[in-house]
């Protein structure tokens, strides 16, 4: 994988004058592409990765960006045209698809029931199944792990059946492990935080710890926003030392596809908080989703390192912020 450096191209007159900063050393357009035709899209300047560009935030100047040759690196310059230009039509395909199928389904009326018609979808295995996850070892499960700096670790492992790898990051922080996954799961919390949600919807209540939510998230520039549902499920151990929460995509009748927005799927994710020792806790994030389109796999697997790294520091300081002033999950603040 090209170094981020590799992507820095020399000063010069016209569009192409980029420079970086100790803040944020992706080369930035200083021209704004006034008469480039990719605009805001252009990846020649690693645009999708700016700072301004929503869920992919502003990264530390000493941050290792991951990469893996045999993912697919990044293109050569004069194929990044092209590779742009597919990405929008493929973006526009795509919502035109969705948009036919939202036309042709019967949408339901005020008569039909809004509850999830099947058994709730996640249980003990699915719990089970994110423990085993968080603990496995680079030697374990065909993981590739790296350690990044602070404390964070990221890993990865391929998933038989799809070219969509599992990602999981890692990292220590302040507090009680009840604290932290209530600022992960109660989304009046979250809100709070975490800016790269748009809405957040509580669909239905099988009882406190067994859900179905909607959310919509940010999206780079001309790049449709994505939505998702899910069935969500949160346990507690009985010394209340380690708290799990799974999620994963289905249907429900309460949010059908919306125009405007690309449903994307969560295969399987989580979160693990586990009490690590008197004051400190071990958050671990799984998650292996399908944005759909047709995001290269080279951009998806560089911001795999920055994005862990920022996620594990803004919770550090929403615990430090917010900790003292909420319950645990589950409990009555």
């Amino acid at each position: 994988m090209a170094d981020i450096e590799d992507f820095q191209q020399p000063a010069g007159p016209g569009p192409y004058d980029i420079e970086s900063s100790a803040t944020c050393p992706m080369p930035v357009c200083v021209k704004g592409c006034a008469s480039c035709p990719l605009g805001a899209a252009c990846r020649k300047h690693h645009d999708l990765a700016r700072p301004d560009s929503p869920p992919f935030p502003s990264p530390d100047s000493s941050v290792d960006v991951e990469g893996d040759p045999s993912d697919g690196v990044a293109p050569a310059d004069d194929a990044l045209e092209h590779e742009v230009r597919d990405i929008i039509s493929a973006e526009g395909q795509l919502k035109q698809a969705q948009e036919e199928q939202i036309a042709n389904t019967v949408q339901p009326t005020s008569n039909d029931p809004m509850r999830y018609p099947d058994p709730f979808p996640l249980g003990q295995t699915d719990i089970d199944r994110l423990l085993e996850l968080e603990l496995a070892t680079d030697q374990d499960q065909g993981f590739q792990i790296k350690h990044l700096k602070k404390g964070v670790t990221v890993g990865k492992k391929r998933i038989e059946g799809t070219n969509i790898y599992l990602g999981r990051a890692s990292g220590n922080v302040e507090g009680h492990p009840g604290i932290v996954m209530r600022l992960l799961w109660d989304f009046a919390v979250r809100r709070k935080w975490d800016s790269f949600f748009l809405e957040q919807v509580l669909l239905e209540q099988v009882d406190p710890s067994r859900e179905f939510v909607y959310f919509t998230g940010k999206t780079p520039p001309l790049i449709t926003k994505r939505d998702f549902v899910q069935a969500r499920y949160l346990t507690i151990n009985e010394d209340k030392t380690l708290y799990a929460s799974v999620y994963k995509s289905l249907e429900h009748p309460a949010k059908p596809l919306r125009k405007h927005f690309i449903r994307g799927h969560v295969f399987f994710s989580g979160f693990v908080c586990r009490r690590v020792s008197a004051t400190e806790t071990k958050v671990t994030m799984v998650t292996h989703t399908d944005f759909k389109g047709m995001l290269p796999t080279w951009i998806i697997n560089q911001m795999i390192s920055v994005v862990a790294l920022k996620w594990v520091s803004n919770l550090r300081k929403a615990v430090a912020r917010l900790g003292s002033s909420i319950a645990p999950a589950l409990e009555e603040d």
